[in-house]
């Protein structure tokens, strides 16, 4: 009876640097998909200059000069001088209480937490975007570089706007 003929050592050696070449290729080829977003960098951070010292006094609100504006949903964000334009979608809240993140798949898109107080009115606003995401820089990328006395105007749905430095 005939018995298959076994492989040649230098045979055996070449068959396995191929399956560990073809390996290390289909792992550079994973991870590369996987990592197929463009790499944006890190957003810009506040300076050391806009950041409070660790003595300095708790801050106060100071006492506004301007009246509040009636209740009214925020339909869009301007701040210019970071070059943001954008439209605001009231948000939910989770079943921890936790504010839902806009969508994203709409980089330009900021939100507002729809069941709290809106821009303008008194109490406290919360508006909410993205930084970034895996496809690039979000709306709210470039918060880190904004200087005090920056404008924000918020423009809502009754035709009013609020404006803040």
């Amino acid at each position: 009876m005939a018995t298959a003929p076994t492989p040649s050592a230098p045979s055996a050696r070449r068959r396995m640097a191929s399956w560990a070449a073809l390996l290390v290729l289909a792992a550079c080829m994973i991870y590369r998909i996987a990592d197929s977003g463009e790499d944006t960098g890190t957003p810009p951070r506040p300076s050391a200059a806009q950041a409070p010292s660790s003595d300095s006094a708790p801050v106060r609100e100071a006492a506004s000069s301007v009246a509040s504006l009636p209740e009214s949903a925020p339909v869009r964000i301007k701040i210019p001088s970071i070059s943001v334009d954008a439209p605001v979608q009231g948000l939910s809240r989770n079943e921890d209480g936790g504010l839902n993140a806009p969508p994203a798949d709409d980089t330009n898109l900021a939100g507002w937490d729809a069941a709290g107080i809106p821009p303008g009115s008194t109490g406290t606003a919360v508006m909410a975007g993205h930084v970034d995401t895996r496809t690039g820089p979000a709306v709210f990328y470039g918060l880190g570089s904004l200087k005090k006395g920056a404008t924000v105007t918020v423009s809502r749905q009754d035709g009013s706007t609020a404006q803040f430095t």
